[in-house]
């Protein structure tokens, strides 16, 4: 492996947290499961991208829920204090 390739490799690992790591993941391309210390680089980059597209779909997600909820109007009434 080569020097750039390792750096990959422990760049794509260390974006991930502790418990990320330690779990096995399914790799989109092959449908293998593995953890981050079997997976080859170009693996490791793929499960990335997976999970940055996963992140975007889940904040797009949110937001649209957000609106929607701001859209209804307020389901407590307030008193009108004098």
């Amino acid at each position: 492996m080569s020097t750039r390739h390792s750096l990959d490799a422990l760049y794509h690992m260390s974006t991930l947290s502790t418990e990320d790591r330690e779990r096995p993941h399914t790799i989109p391309s092959t449908g293998a499961t593995k953890t981050v210390d079997e997976m080859t680089v170009r693996e490791a980059r793929e499960q990335a991208e997976a999970r940055a597209e996963k992140a975007e779909d889940d904040y797009g997600l949110m937001c649209d829920t957000l609106e929607a909820v701001r859209a209804e109007p307020p389901r407590v009434k307030f008193p009108i204090f004098s």
